[in-house]
């Protein structure tokens, strides 16, 4: 729906089944981070630090006429230029399930965003993050969108952080729009 420019009559290829396996992909996530935190130095004087996270997002706006709930994970890389600064780079899954309007079940759909941005500690517990990137729809045909994603977020401890974020897409060709609010929580290796 959001890969195109559509109404609520939305394109055939949202009613086709996905295919795509999310727990596969999560596992997938989930061992690919142990193994590159198993490779990170864990002291807190190294730069690069690897999380994996759980997510979930109430989609808002045209995108909410539709969809109800986003759940999903991702793992994301910290490269921390100094104490308070960090590079990040972000990428996972997440699956929105379809509600029923007007006597139609709309089909969950899948997006696979792909992020780059900074992490900006306020303190030691509070921070704050900024991501640019695309999202990639998992149904065939539904193409990539421009993806903007600001948030603030609070570390538990070093290992474990809650980020609430904003979450909003660039539609092609104006169209329907993608927004969603959404809370990230993610343990860091």
């Amino acid at each position: 729906m959001i890969f195109q420019k559509t109404t609520l009559n939305l394109p055939r290829f949202i009613n086709q089944k996905i295919t795509f396996n999310m727990k596969k992909l999560l596992m997938a996530a989930f061992f690919t981070a142990v193994t590159m935190g198993a490779f990170a130095q864990s002291e807190k004087s190294q730069p690069l630090h690897f999380s994996v996270g759980l997510e979930a997002a109430l989609p808002f706006g045209d995108y909410g006429d539709v969809y109800s709930f986003g759940i999903g994970g991702s793992v994301q890389g910290n490269y921390w230029l100094d104490e308070t600064l960090a590079l990040t780079l972000n990428a996972g899954y997440m699956n929105y399930s379809g509600k029923t309007v007007n006597g139609y079940k709309y089909a969950s759909t899948g997006m696979v965003p792909v992020l780059a941005g900074i992490e900006y500690n306020f303190t030691p517990n509070v921070f704050a993050s900024g991501q640019l990137g695309l999202t990639f729809g998992t149904e065939k045909g539904a193409g990539s969108n421009f993806t903007y994603a600001p948030g603030v977020g609070y570390r538990f401890s070093p290992n474990f952080s809650a980020l609430l974020k904003y979450t909003g897409m660039s539609v092609k060709g104006g169209g329907s729009s993608f927004s969603a609010a959404g809370l990230r929580v993610a343990y860091t290796f």
